[in-house]
């Protein structure tokens, strides 16, 4: 699946949540953070939606299929091992989509998408934001109720994102060309250009309402789709306050 994820910017402003138990790079639903409802436990997980794409020496933009399955393993393992090491804070059940639910899954992402880019503009936005993050409930409007009559669970675990690497004649294109910069200006302004970026978000959605209930994203660079120990690094700091805070 093309990641919808990879079509928003991520922000990098940091805003601090009023929560302590709560990082700053995640945001829990109103209701869990008053009290009302605890996060759930049993968290259907679906295939990880992840992009990498890489680019070339002349500046085309290619698809990396065999490194986009990749790093969707990579984030499979490490969800599956930190939900085990959970010490029953949480648990994941891996699901593969059946053909018949491919369309509904398909929109459910897409809406996810929309509304956990909405969602992170409250995380990292800045004072302006604040209230809207002060009572954070967005929600898809919709989940996937089908799917929590057949697995018995209330939420889904969702990972979207993307990711953008040079290729190695790119990054030796982009080195020479800051090289030459800085012989032509005498070492001033000798900027050596990186195409590299990425983003990554991890949520938990209500199956039966749509609503977002946790939200997990911060601004990383490609190594943590590629690199076995970044990646668990990541998954592992996201939920280390994942239900902590949670009524009992």
């Amino acid at each position: 699946m093309v990641s919808r994820l990879g079509r928003a910017i991520l922000g990098v402003a940091a805003l601090i949540v009023v929560m302590p138990v709560v990082a700053a790079d995640t945001a829990q639903h109103h209701a869990i953070r008053e009290g009302a409802r605890a996060l759930p436990k049993r968290l259907l997980m679906l295939p990880p939606d992840l992009l990498v794409q890489e680019v070339t020496a002349g500046g085309v933009i290619e698809k990396v299929p065999q490194r986009t399955a990749d790093a969707a393993r990579r984030f499979r393992t490490a969800l599956a091992a930190i939900a085990a090491e959970s010490k029953g804070r949480f648990e994941v059940v891996p699901v593969e989509p059946a053909a018949e639910d491919r369309e509904a899954v398909s929109d459910f992402l897409a809406r996810y998408a929309a509304v956990a880019s909405g969602a992170r503009q409250a995380m990292f936005g800045g004072p302006a934001w604040e209230p809207r993050l002060a009572r954070f409930d967005y929600t898809l409007g919709e989940g996937l109720p089908t799917f929590a009559q057949r697995y018995g669970a209330d939420a889904v675990l969702v990972t979207s994102g993307s990711a953008m690497v040079e290729s190695t004649g790119r990054a030796a294109l982009n080195f020479l060309g800051g090289m030459a910069t800085a012989l032509l200006s005498g070492g001033v302004g000798a900027h050596v250009r990186n195409d590299d970026r990425a983003e990554i978000a991890i949520g938990v959605v209500d199956l039966a309402s749509g609503d977002l209930l946790w939200l997990h994203s911060r601004p990383v660079l490609p190594n943590v789709f590629e690199n076995e120990n970044v990646n668990r690094n990541f998954v592992e700091r996201a939920f280390e306050s994942y239900g902590v805070a949670s009524k009992p």
